[in-house]
């Protein structure tokens, strides 16, 4: 529950961001920053080896829709979940996913990515009714993503977007708390936790965008020059580090759900090395990566166990 005193100060805090982005100086400097976008990219793309190739241009011409996409027209909160599946079949925790943001009013859009693009399929009991896009694998969840935005450009200006992957087994419980903090936060950029990881930036599982942020036009220049990028490390350097950098010089107010000095005070990944904290603190999911892992992250079977006893659920049936 947020105080009336956690309001205030975030009010004020998103009056000055606003106030800042407003003033003549700021604006002035806009295409400066634009310029620097720029170039940053260019020299980031030197760096990489081989021939940097934009996810869009091979994505865009190889993708089938399905679903009633004219919903997008008028809506007014939007989830876009990147996934990847060898087989169609989706898991239980992609399926409760959904049912959850679309429980809490969202149009949900799946974007699946896999080698055979077979349009996934789940339990007929289920009411859902997502627009789903079938797409190679390629771009990882940034190309996932970036190919909503740019097939359906609409979705920037909703008022609440979020941006997740499948990386998370859950959630075990109603979505209600998380999507109320989303819901209630004054934030532009908000995020289910945040890391001093590397450099201090939102995590990019679980990211929410307000008031139409998505289309400034240095985050849609984000978006249409993802390009595809086969190391991981190098895909957080680039793009989830990279954009909560953008966002800050910006001058976009963030904010996460569950902060990194709460979680683990000590530094570091709260969802690795803190997974079992999180859960006890309320977060209704595991990362896959803990659970498939159990012999690098200790944490793991704490996590597991705290599932079984505050959800009554066994974790290896949502995977």
């Amino acid at each position: 529950m947020v105080s009336d005193f956690d309001l205030e100060v975030r009010r004020a805090e998103l009056a000055v961001s606003r106030r800042q982005r407003m003033s003549l100086p700021f604006r002035l400097t806009s295409p400066v920053r634009a310029l620097e976008h720029v170039l940053r990219r260019i020299v980031a793309d030197r760096r990489l080896p081989g021939k940097v190739l934009s996810a869009l241009d091979e994505i865009l011409p190889r993708v089938t829709t399905y679903g009633d996409t004219d919903v997008l027209r008028d809506a007014r909160r939007v989830a876009v979940i990147a996934s990847y599946g060898v087989e169609a079949t989706v898991s239980r925790s992609l399926l409760s996913l959904m049912e959850e943001f679309e429980a809490h009013g969202y149009t949900v859009v799946l974007v699946r990515a896999s080698d055979s693009m077979h349009k996934p399929v789940w339990s007929g009991s289920s009411s859902i009714s997502p627009i789903v896009i079938a797409k190679p694998n390629v771009g990882y969840d940034f190309g996932s993503w970036a190919t909503a935005l740019a097939l359906f450009p609409q979705i920037a200006s909703a008022e609440r977007v979020i941006l997740v992957n499948d990386s998370l087994v859950g959630p075990f419980a109603s979505l209600s708390t998380m999507m109320a903090d989303f819901e209630q936060s004054f934030s532009d950029v908000w995020g289910a936790t945040d890391t001093l990881e590397y450099i201090p930036h939102l995590q990019s599982y679980l990211l929410g965008f307000t008031g139409g942020v998505l289309m400034h036009p240095s985050l849609q220049s984000f978006w249409r020059h993802v390009r595809v990028i086969e190391d991981k490390d190098a895909i957080v350097a680039r793009y989830e580090i990279g954009l909560s950098r953008l966002v800050s010089r910006e001058g976009f107010l963030t904010r996460s759900w569950f902060s990194h000095h709460v979680i683990v005070p000590e530094g570091g990944n709260p969802t690795t090395i803190g997974g079992s904290r999180l859960v006890k603190a309320g977060f209704p999911f595991v990362k896959r990566i803990l659970v498939d892992n159990p012999d690098v992250f200790p944490d793991a079977a704490v996590a597991v166990q705290a599932v079984r006893e505050l959800y009554n659920e066994n974790v290896a049936d949502w995977l």
